[in-house]
């Protein structure tokens, strides 16, 4: 499944209020259709995850051969980067 999820591009920029905003283009580069989870880990600047920030875990269907936008603002200041986590259901 790994091999088939390809992260094609990743956007990060701070809102005018100062939270992190992440969006991710994933590709699908199998013909098979996946049912998905998928959350955004958010990390502050010293590279420790804001553990009480966590994000739910999402329901997402990943076409065969497509890409899709995946989207999400940190709930916390502080936020510096972020790890989309992505797992089959």
């Amino acid at each position: 499944f790994a091999t088939n999820i390809e992260v094609v591009r990743d956007i990060r920029e701070k809102t005018t209020e100062g939270f992190l905003h992440a969006q991710v283009t994933v590709k699908n580069t199998n013909r098979t259709n996946y049912e998905c989870q998928y959350r955004f880990e958010w990390i502050r600047g010293n590279g420790m995850k804001q553990t009480h920030a966590e994000t739910p875990w999402r329901p997402i269907l990943l076409h065969g051969r497509e890409t899709t936008e995946l989207s999400a603002v940190s709930p916390l200041l502080g936020t510096e980067d972020f790890r989309l986590a992505i797992r089959r259901r």
